[in-house]
């Protein structure tokens, strides 16, 4: 009875532990940056409207921005940003905040220090046309969850240093073998959690993320994972599509084109 009432009490511990929002599953990420606006996404247990909570120090979360509906994945665009302006920001619901979190997910890095307030951060780009010293981190055929593929991160984390870079171009097959939500999870967002907090990224589709499929119109996880200009949001002209887009960083304009699921010959 002792043991029983010992593990009853553990049980109500971690449900009082746990807040409106539940647990972070997912995330914070970050897509479709542009000179005064960035989207954060993120994944919670519970169903909640989400809430990003933001500022100009890790400690100075004076603004926030809600959603409409409750869900768990969530996307929360904010505008009216400062260019080239460094910011913080935490992730939750109006009932509570799922960051800073209390240990680092990041797969293959056992023993990593907690992550604090000043992790979660995001620099908005410079105005359009404006030179700007730039560091961009280039991936392809990444996502694997191997050993091999969390060494290069950490190489490239070290030399990075402290440094974050201003935007990071994954150039597909970012998850075997089939690009599942799972393998998405395991081999993307676990891997590079620790990056993806506080470093825009932008992707195209390749086989393995639509599964081999050619069909245009098929629907695959990768559409409901990520968010990008569709009209014109970020620069360039609008595509009317998340298959393929273009957008501005500082002088530099990016085409991303995807050569597995659309129509060559439009």
């Amino acid at each position: 009875m002792i043991r029983f009432l010992a593990i009853a009490c553990l049980f109500l511990l971690d449900l009082a532990q746990a807040g409106p929002s539940g647990t972070l599953l997912r995330g914070p990420y970050l897509n479709m940056a542009n000179h005064n606006s960035i989207v954060v996404r993120w994944r919670s247990s519970a169903s909640v409207a989400g809430r990003v909570r933001y500022g100009l120090s890790p400690d100075q979360l004076i603004w926030s921005k809600d959603e409409s509906n409750a869900g768990i994945d969530h996307v929360i665009r904010l505008e009216g940003l400062n260019s080239h302006t460094r910011y913080y920001y935490c992730v939750g619901s109006a009932g509570d905040s799922l960051t800073p979190e209390t240990a680092e997910i990041t797969a293959f890095s056992p023993g990593a220090p907690m992550p604090t307030g000043s992790d979660y951060t995001f620099r908005t780009a410079p105005l359009p046309s404006t030179a700007a010293d730039t560091r961009i981190w280039i991936l392809g055929d990444c996502g694997r969850g191997s050993q091999g593929q969390a060494n290069a991160r950490e190489t490239y984390y070290q030399f990075t240093g402290s440094r974050i870079p201003d935007l990071a171009l994954q150039l597909g097959d970012n998850a075997y073998e089939s690009g599942t939500d799972e393998e998405y999870q395991t081999n993307y967002f676990n891997m590079y959690a620790n990056f993806f907090r506080k470093m825009p990224q932008w992707c195209t589709l390749g086989n393995h993320d639509a599964d081999q499929d050619i069909d245009p119109l098929a629907s695959h996880p990768y559409f409901d994972m990520f968010t990008f200009p569709t009209a014109g949001e970020c620069g360039g002209v609008p595509s009317g599509t998340e298959h393929y887009y273009s957008f501005d960083h500082s002088n530099i304009h990016f085409i991303c084109l995807d050569s597995q699921a659309s129509d060559t010959h439009v």
